[in-house]
């Protein structure tokens, strides 16, 4: 499972690239995974190297991440993004605001008291 820099994403791609991250999870005793949109220096405007959300969710907006659990996965955007996101990601991310506490409500649900996390 390695990201090409050639090759964008699209929704279709979307589940087998989640489905690879969760068995990588799973061998690494991750509970959750957080990817971003940003690159290394917080840029808004990203290198095609860095544009893991891409990537994994096939989302091309310029502000959102993802939040993988091995059960459900979600895409959190801000207001500007609510029709892209929902055109360029498969419908088993959740789609979300950035919103206070969205990302703890999806993540609260069944969630183990001990958890490792990874970004």
């Amino acid at each position: 499972m390695f990201q090409s820099f050639e090759a964008q994403s699209n929704p279709d791609q979307g589940p087998a690239r989640l489905d690879d991250l969760r068995a990588q999870m799973l061998a690494a005793g991750v509970d959750a995974f957080v990817v971003p949109r940003a690159d290394a220096h917080q840029g808004e405007y990203v290198a095609a190297r860095d544009a893991r959300l891409r990537w994994l969710t096939g989302f091309s907006g310029s502000a959102g991440f993802c939040l993988v659990l091995q059960d459900r996965a979600g895409v959190f955007i801000d207001g500007r993004y609510r029709v892209q996101v929902l055109a360029e990601v498969a419908a088993l991310f959740h789609a979300g605001p950035l919103a206070r506490g969205a990302t703890g409500r999806l993540a609260e649900r069944g969630a183990p008291c001990r958890r490792c996390a990874g970004l």
